[in-house]
């Protein structure tokens, strides 16, 4: 049986927390992070609605969550997929859900409001996008965005624990922490009993803009409503290095059990990022923690100052009718025009 509730009401919220419950659920499928993206971004754009799709089979069978809404275009899209590094369904991995996807693919077909399915940020692990791929005829699969991640381990010398550096890739960083020597890094949480730093944060958001490395509307209201909301939640932190007088940088990071994900990141010189990565991993604060992602996007200083390890996300797309399925293949190539530069 498949059910679409348009509110956060309290039946989906009890699946949802059941499935969190036993399943490795990311930071970015919480119920958490998509109830606080939706209150304070998605349902205040026009036209949007909530659109949670939920699948339940027999007594024995762990039920089936898309954490979707349907845009003003009639797109089915994952919520937040925007300001999410990774998206998918919720789901206790490692169960045969050949049924579920299969009656959640004909489903999507059949609903005229469907106009299209656009679900993107898919690891190639992802369960929905083995069966979706499968099952929703006429879809296309592609590669969209590359994402990037370490392994660390707190309390130690980072450059020396990261075994496949080259001797001028550690002699870089070695050079980078001596710079660092005088420099100050503070985690603000939640936890620690500290309040959103939000004077903090928007001086380097106003900084970023005025230098117009970011547009006007980097860090806008409702963004910083939806972090504000995560911080009290407990799933985001704030990261900032001074240097006693300046926050150099500031970032945004995410707990997603033990991997920490950069998420936002500001500063007032691109080299105040990689400085602070650095004096980050040699931190007593990374301690329980055995990756951290860098997030979305295989810039050039995170590949060339790390050598870290690589992936790509994929995005599922179907659209129904002649026009729109012209749509989606235009769309892929595009997508994979920018791949190409």
């Amino acid at each position: 049986m498949i059910r679409i509730h348009c509110e956060f009401d309290e039946s989906v919220k009890a699946v949802w927390r059941g499935i969190e419950a036993c399943a490795p659920v990311s930071v970015f499928q919480t119920l958490g992070w998509c109830e606080s993206a939706w209150e304070a971004m998605l349902r205040r754009e026009a036209g949007n609605r909530l659109w949670i799709v939920v699948w339940t089979g027999c007594e024995d069978e762990v039920p089936v969550l898309m954490p979707t809404f349907l845009d003003r275009y009639g797109s089915l899209r994952f919520i937040n997929d925007v300001h999410s590094d990774f998206c998918d369904a919720v789901y206790v991995p490692r169960v045969n859900k050949h049924f579920a996807y299969k009656e959640i693919a004909e489903f999507l077909h059949c609903r005229r409001e469907v106009k299209e399915v656009v679900l993107q940020k898919l690891r190639a692990s992802s369960e929905l996008l083995a069966y979706l791929g499968v099952f929703l005829k006429g879809a296309l699969v592609y590669r969209d965005l590359f994402y990037s991640f370490v392994d660390v381990s707190g309390g130690g010398d980072f450059v020396e624990s990261q075994r496949h550096l080259r001797v001028k890739d550690r002699q870089r960083l070695r050079h980078v922490a001596k710079e660092l020597s005088g420099d100050t890094l503070e985690v603000v949480s939640r936890a620690g009993g500290r309040e959103f730093p939000l004077d903090r944060v928007m001086e380097m958001r106003n900084y970023m803009v005025r230098m117009k490395w970011r547009g006007d509307g980097f860090l806008d209201d409702a963004f910083v409503d939806f972090a504000r909301r995560i911080y009290d939640l407990g799933l985001c932190e704030v990261v900032i290095l001074s240097d006693g007088a300046t926050d150099l940088a500031v970032a945004l990071h995410l707990r997603d059990g033990g991997t920490e994900r950069c998420w936002v990141v500001t500063y007032r010189d691109p080299k105040w990022n990689t400085a602070r990565l650095i004096k980050y991993f040699n931190s007593p604060s990374i301690n329980g923690i055995g990756t951290v992602d860098l997030g979305v996007g295989a810039y050039a200083y995170k590949l060339g100052n790390f050598r870290p390890w690589l992936g790509c996300t994929f995005t599922l797309r179907l659209g129904k009718g002649v026009l729109r399925r012209i749509y989606s293949v235009l769309r892929m190539l595009w997508r994979l025009r920018r791949l190409a530069r």
